[in-house]
This record gives structure tokens, sequence and C-alpha cells, in this order.
């Protein structure tokens, strides 16, 4: 990806269509971490629902439809994880969820706990090297 140097924003459209932020779609210049969020809505959606929630046979449709951030969630969505979905799936980059809101949405922190690093771990990569190049 290319930063352009007036505007410091990605000007460079990639992924797949189906979980390309709308921002990215209009081709005038994206912030990476938003639309990198966006993304991850998709992920989160596509995992809970089992089906993606843009998909048209046209890419046309589907652009429309992620223009307009145009979805539904399923019955089985509880309140909380259709409202973070919701948040996360904004089609405005300057108002769509942060990581620091995710990380303090109650959906969210249900059960979640942060990783544990010990600062002294000493760790030996050369045995994972050996039993991959093995495998």
């Amino acid at each position: 990806m290319r930063r352009h140097k007036e505007d410091g924003l990605l000007h460079t459209a990639c992924g797949t269509p189906n979980y390309v932020a709308p921002e990215v779609l209009k081709d005038k210049g994206y912030d990476g971490t938003s639309s990198d969020i966006w993304s991850c809505g998709v992920i989160l959606f596509v995992l809970m629902a089992g089906y993606l929630p843009f998909d048209e046979p046209s890419l046309i449709g589907l652009y429309k439809k992620i223009w307009e951030a145009s979805f539904s969630c399923p019955s089985w969505f509880s309140s909380g994880a259709r409202n973070l979905i919701k948040l996360i799936l904004d089609p405005n980059p300057l108002t769509r969820i942060t990581i620091p809101e995710i990380l303090q949405d109650e959906w969210f922190k249900k059960g979640y706990k942060p990783p544990k690093f010990e600062q002294d771990e000493n760790v030996n990569l050369d045995n994972n090297i050996l039993y991959l190049t093995w495998l």
C-alpha cells in the first residue's frame, strides 16, 4: 500500500470485495486502521452468522450495499453483538468505532481475558523451526 504524501492517507485499493470498507471503494484515500476495523467487523459477522453481511452477484450491487452498510443481523445475534457490529460496520470512517472503544464494549469484554506476557519468558524458536522444516 502506498501512503499519499500530502494527506497521509492510503490510496491503494486492495482486498476481497466483500470485506472492503466503503471508503476504500471511493478511491479518495482512507485511513488503514479504520478500514481494517470494518474488515474485522465483516469477519466477526461471518464467524457468528455463517454468511457474509454484504453479498451480491454483481460488483455494482455489492458496492452499493457496502456504501450504504445495508445488512441485517440474524435473529440469533444478541442485542450486544448486534449493537457492536453496527458500530463496526458504520459506513462513515470518522464515526466508526475505534479499537479502544471496542475494547470497552460490554459485549466484547464479556469473558475476555487479556493476555499475560512474562517479561523474562525464555522462548526457543529453534525447536519450532526444526519442527516446521521436518513437516
